[in-house]
């Protein structure tokens, strides 16, 4: 187990999630608040991969990330849901297509509180102390 390289990846989710409820808190762009969401939820997710010293995958998808930790960590329909809006973000939200459609002030809060129990819950399951990280 490799905690130290868990808790560097969970400050670096600590960063874009502070950062993402932050701007959302200043009703700042939503494309720019939803990008740094999926940093946080992703880089959450990667923390898991890190600390069993695994080789890290190369994607951006949350699914697809979950599904190398399912043994790890589970989450209900609403969370996969979730999970899905958030990895779109990463594509739509990084790049500017023609139709792009902003993330909602409503679904980013569904997000931000998502994030924020993800968080948790991470920590939880690695046995890494918060506000050790929250740096």
């Amino acid at each position: 187990m490799n905690k130290q390289a868990a808790i560097e990846w969970l400050e670096k989710a600590w960063h874009h999630f502070s950062s993402g409820r932050f701007l959302y808190e200043a009703d700042h762009y939503s494309d720019v608040i939803a990008i740094d969401l999926h940093y946080a939820i992703e880089i959450m997710l990667k923390a898991m991969i890190a600390y069993e010293n695994r080789k890290m995958i190369k994607t951006h998808n949350l699914i697809e990330i979950h599904s190398h930790i399912i043994e790890k960590i589970a989450f209900d329909e609403e969370e996969l849901e979730l999970l899905d809006i958030v990895s779109t973000y990463h594509t739509k939200a990084s790049y500017p297509p023609f139709d792009r459609k902003m993330p909602s002030k409503g679904e980013l809060k569904r997000v931000i509180e998502f994030a924020d129990r993800l968080y948790s819950r991470v920590c939880t399951i690695l046995e890494i102390d918060e506000e050790d990280v929250k740096r």
